[in-house]
């Protein structure tokens, strides 16, 4: 009843669906409502009660994809669209046209898009949606060095290499990590040649502050489309370590 309540008397009802924190029951930790919430400074709630706004992502599955059709030709709501994803990759083909551009907003990897603006995954790890809310071009600027001050540090371990799984349509990942434990082992902290419990044990699953000890991190992407740049290269470099990349040839060339 409590939980009730807070929903109907927030000023802003937030509705996930095919969003990846949406299977996580984390919502309240989501860019979009940290952003929204830090921008507005209004009371912010995720509920399916009288929704303000739906936030919705591709998921593979065909029943999601024809209930978000179904939601944009019917519903009054607003829908946000974001892909984090490849669209151009097989198993998110369906969405390649941002739901045919339906969405009151979409946002996504692709240069150019006439359904989409650009807005690629990693600005979501470098720059959190509270931050964005309230950052001014100096605030970015003063981030942004820190990140790159992150080269400097000194490293003790070589190699770091954290995957679930070997990536689809990608290089292989496990590959590379065998070829280089020819050279010295390489810490593999996820659930792909788990190796490694530090991660989780003395870093609460803080990806960067587990990579700064490392010289290298193994990290391409599960497939390469131009634009397509998602977290992994640039938590390297907040890291100060050396990406062994693939993905995009020339992934954001103006950074």
């Amino acid at each position: 009843d409590k939980g009730k309540r807070h929903c109907k008397e927030a000023d802003i009802r937030l509705s996930y669906i095919g969003h990846h924190t949406a299977h996580r029951n984390v919502s309240d930790q989501d860019f979009f409502f940290a952003f929204i919430k830090g921008l507005t400074g209004k009371r912010v709630a995720i509920s399916w009660y009288k929704p303000s706004l739906i936030i919705s992502s591709p998921y593979g599955n065909y029943l999601i994809y024809m209930l978000l059709m179904a939601l944009l030709r019917f519903s009054k709501v607003p829908m946000l669209f974001f892909s984090g994803e490849n669209l151009h990759s097989n198993y998110y083909l369906i969405y390649k046209n941002y739901l045919n551009g339906l969405p009151d907003q979409s946002l996504g990897f692709d240069y150019n898009s006439p359904y989409a603006d650009r807005f690629p995954l990693w600005l979501m790890y470098v720059f959190g949606g509270d931050f964005i809310a309230k950052a001014s071009q100096e605030d970015v600027k003063i981030r942004l060095k820190k990140i790159e001050a992150s080269s400097f540090l000194d490293k003790e371990k070589f190699a770091a290499m954290i995957a679930r799984h070997d990536g689809v349509g990608s290089v292989s990942r496990s590959k590379i990590t065998k070829s280089l434990n020819k050279i010295h082992p390489v810490s593999c902290a996820g659930k792909l040649m788990h190796n490694d419990n530090l991660l989780m044990e003395k870093f609460k699953d803080n990806k960067v502050d587990y990579l700064k000890d490392f010289v290298f991190n193994i990290c391409p992407e599960n497939s390469s489309t131009s634009g397509y740049v998602t977290e992994k290269l640039l938590e390297s470099f907040e890291a100060g370590c050396i990406p062994i990349y693939w993905g995009d040839s020339n992934p954001e060339p103006n950074i």
